[in-house]
């Protein structure tokens, strides 16, 4: 016999939907992430690696390029003044 006729046979109240009295919705956690599967969570954290990554590798050539014109200029000026 079936699990799902046995409970049937039984009177079936597990079946049954009873409707709780709803709160009112005076309390709301703040933040609260939803929940994901594994694959969504990997995903998810995946994808924020790689904006990390991407953010700091921005930062980095940023800095870089700041210097090479900074290189630039005191070349530049060297040139100038000491006549090479």
């Amino acid at each position: 016999m079936k699990l799902s006729k046995l409970f049937r046979r039984r009177g079936g109240r597990h079946l049954e939907e009873t409707q709780a009295p709803e709160l009112s919705n005076t309390f709301e956690e703040p933040n609260v992430e939803p929940k994901y599967s594994r694959t969504a969570h990997l995903k998810q954290t995946l994808q924020e690696k790689k904006a990390a990554k991407h953010q700091r590798l921005a930062r980095r050539l940023n800095w870089i390029i700041f210097y090479l014109v900074i290189a630039i200029i005191v070349v530049y000026c060297f040139m100038i003044f000491i006549n090479f």
